[in-house]
């Protein structure tokens, strides 16, 4: 479901908010919350725990019954009501004023023990992925993805038929430069690749990205593009040594006309 058709509660993102999400209209067709895919699951793994099966209704009115100082006169019937809420903090109010911070110093570490056993630099660094001559050779562009459609929220609502047509087909934004040197016009259909796969897209030729860089809007689903491909056809599956997230910062391509 989208925040359309469920309940939430909602912390603040860089504010001092607390919202409760209600929906405008029931599940369409078969949609069910992601909570309610929890619940599901449970039941099909033959787990018993009562909490596992708590309504969010239930789990939302949970949350609110606390006691914490910022929360006073605070609680689910009158967000129901008025559907946010600002948090009672103190006129000064300033979080971090004597530390606070989640290290075993509770400061702001600029070098971290914890770091180093973990085999890991105790100091911030950046550390280049290694490339080697004939991958650069091959696949010179630098690629980014970024976040510049005007109509999608990432890749939610962008299989929505009126806002595709507004939003119009993605294009490769390429360094006028780079686009001499492989014999690229403006307009011209694209093939982007490197050793992952590839993506069939059209030339924008802008002179505001940097040479040597190419950028792809992100949030295009595969299934409804030419090609039938994304930007996630390009990206390798590596982990990051810090936290295993997904290590797609440093993806290389190439670009030909078709």
């Amino acid at each position: 479901t989208s925040q359309l058709e469920h309940w939430d509660i909602l912390t603040s993102w860089g504010q001092t908010y607390v919202n409760l999400n209600q929906p405008s209209i029931p599940p369409l067709g078969e949609t069910k919350p992601n909570t309610e895919f929890f619940r599901l699951l449970a039941r099909e793994m033959g787990f018993e725990e009562a909490y596992l099966y708590e309504s969010d209704l239930d789990i939302i009115k949970q949350i609110l019954d606390t006691d914490h100082d910022y929360m006073k006169g605070v609680s689910f019937e009158s967000l129901k009501k008025t559907g946010w809420a600002k948090l009672k903090l103190p006129d000064h109010w300033m979080p971090h004023e004597k530390g606070n911070f989640g290290t075993p110093s509770g400061k702001c570490e600029f070098y971290s023990a914890s770091m180093k056993e973990k085999g890991l630099s105790p100091m911030p660094e950046y550390n280049a992925r290694h490339f080697g001559d004939d991958e650069l050779r091959k696949y010179p562009l630098q690629l980014l993805t970024v976040k510049s459609t005007s109509n999608f929220l990432n890749s939610s609502h962008a299989n929505v038929n009126h806002l595709i047509k507004k939003e119009g087909a993605p294009t490769l934004d390429v360094h006028s430069n780079d686009a001499r040197m492989r014999n690229i016009s403006d307009g011209d259909e694209l093939r982007v690749f490197n050793q992952n796969g590839e993506v069939i897209i059209n030339a924008r030729l802008r002179d505001k990205v940097r040479e040597g860089v190419v950028c792809m809007p992100q949030g295009f689903w595969s299934s409804l593009v030419k090609g039938g491909s994304s930007a996630n056809a390009l990206t390798d599956d590596l982990f990051t040594d810090m936290g295993e997230g997904a290590a797609f910062h440093e993806t290389r391509v190439n670009i030909e006309r078709i």
